[in-house]
């Protein structure tokens, strides 16, 4: 990936005092980082004689973090990114599925080197992995170019400049959480690092009277709606998913926030169609178009497909789920939706389908209806195991005051009596995962227990 360290040799060459990294007690320049990364690479030159090349990081957002990611990149090793919550015994099956020879890590975790004789080289190349909610976590190969690709678009949909900060608001262990140091990096720009990623800590940003954008997950941006933010210095807040409520996004269009859309995953490099605040306003449920060079698609049988210079190289050593995904150049994403004057609207992914009896059940439809109801605050569906259907759908609500008979007469007659929750869970909230999407795995323990 030396495409990536020379564009920060050129950025510590221009202005000496341009901010590469700012946090709330330091600011690192792009001079002071290239030097320090220098240093580095002469410290870890050990790494290169490991048995293997894929080294793991599982630090939380942090200076550290980017050193280390770019002094593995500076020497063509793999960095193989970890998430920091990960349980002991979930950090060691990664870590052996992934052929890790070295770890950095805040943690204690002690581990061996497996068998490698399924161990695959790989160039130019790092490791990032599916967030695991619906499935068990894939290891994700991302080249070199498809980082530089997505950052470019990026830059250039939104005429990015030198002078713009990114905020740090997502993971770095997460493919989102990571283009923000590459945007930063392909721009000139610098990055804020929060001491959290508690909304009070991102807004502190503003501040710096710099025009940031902030990248966030619905539940973020709930919060940041809740705090009044003031969109002054937001040059963009840019919202992944298509499980953003329409209330929600309308609440953020409606308080003049310049919101947009985005759709996107580990395998598509970060997004690949975005919606703006004109669209949205008309078609608040839309994720966007495909952008600069972005192509979609939707199968006969609806499935959203994407064809990119952005795509992902294939799954660490899973050829057959590879060519499951990647078919002559087109990556099958197991979304569903369909396309409409060359926006995309997603109804749900493949394996949040709920088929009760032989019918299917989208449970985007039944979450948006009842949020709806005054009182209502989150909602999810998901089915559950049933020995006569199949599976049947069920909600779980955080709500003020609202019950479940109160939500029973509301949607009676607005959907049909088989998509209608067959059971009612109140929580005081929802589970989230790592990156703040709903953790639908926990959801489905709580209907087993």
């Amino acid at each position: 990936m030396n495409q990536i360290i020379e564009y920060i040799k050129k950025n510590s060459k221009g202005n000496i005092n341009s901010p590469f990294i700012i946090s709330e007690n330091k600011t690192i320049s792009y001079s002071e980082f290239y030097n320090e990364l220098e240093i580095r690479k002469e410290k870890y030159k050990f790494l290169s004689g490991l048995p293997t090349k894929n080294i793991g990081i599982q630090y939380e957002n942090s200076v550290e973090f980017i050193y280390t990611f770019f002094v593995l990149i500076s020497q063509k090793l793999t960095p193989v990114l970890f998430n920091t919550r990960l349980t002991t015994n979930e950090s060691l099956n990664l870590i052996e599925y992934s052929d890790c020879s070295y770890i950095f890590s805040n943690s204690d975790t002690n581990f061996q080197i497996g068998n490698l004789n399924n161990y695959e080289p790989i160039d130019n190349s790092l490791i990032v992995f599916t967030s695991g909610t619906t499935d068990v976590a894939k290891g994700v190969i991302q080249s070199e170019n498809s980082l530089i690709n997505s950052a470019i678009k990026f830059s250039n949909y939104f005429n990015s400049t030198s002078e713009e900060l990114y905020i740090a608001s997502l993971p770095f262990f997460h493919i989102g959480g990571l283009m923000l140091i590459i945007r930063a990096v392909i721009n000139g720009a610098a990055i804020y690092i929060p001491n959290s990623l508690k909304v009070s800590d991102l807004l502190k940003a503003l501040n710096l009277q710099r025009y940031c954008y902030l990248s966030v997950v619905p539940t973020q941006l709930k919060d940041l709606l809740n705090n009044n933010i003031s969109s002054k210095y937001l040059k963009a807040v840019i919202v992944g998913g298509a499980s953003t409520p329409i209330n929600l996004t309308m609440e953020a269009l409606n308080k003049g926030i310049p919101l947009y859309k985005v759709y996107g995953s580990s395998e598509t490099c970060s997004m690949v169609s975005i919606a703006d605040t004109v669209e949205l306003k008309e078609f608040p449920m839309c994720s966007g178009r495909a952008f600069n060079d972005n192509y979609l698609n939707i199968s006969n049988d609806g499935e959203v497909i994407v064809k990119s210079n952005t795509l992902f190289t294939k799954y660490y050593k899973q050829k057959e789920e590879t060519n499951k995904k990647l078919i002559g150049g087109n990556y099958y994403t197991g979304d569903f939706g369909y396309l409409s004057n060359g926006l995309l609207f997603l109804q749900n992914r493949r394996e949040d389908l709920i088929i009760s009896g032989g019918e299917n059940i989208n449970p985007v439809e039944i979450e948006n209806l009842i949020l709806q109801i005054e009182g209502i605050k989150e909602v999810s569906v998901i089915g559950k195991k049933d020995e006569k259907w199949g599976h049947v759908p069920v909600a779980f609500i955080v709500s003020e005051n609202v019950t479940e008979q109160q939500i029973k007469e509301y949607i009676k007659n607005k959907i049909a009596q088989f998509k209608q929750p067959k059971h009612y869970y109140f929580l005081d909230s929802l589970p989230l995962n790592h990156v703040g999407k709903i953790d639908k795995k926990k959801l489905t323990y709580n209907t087993e227990s």
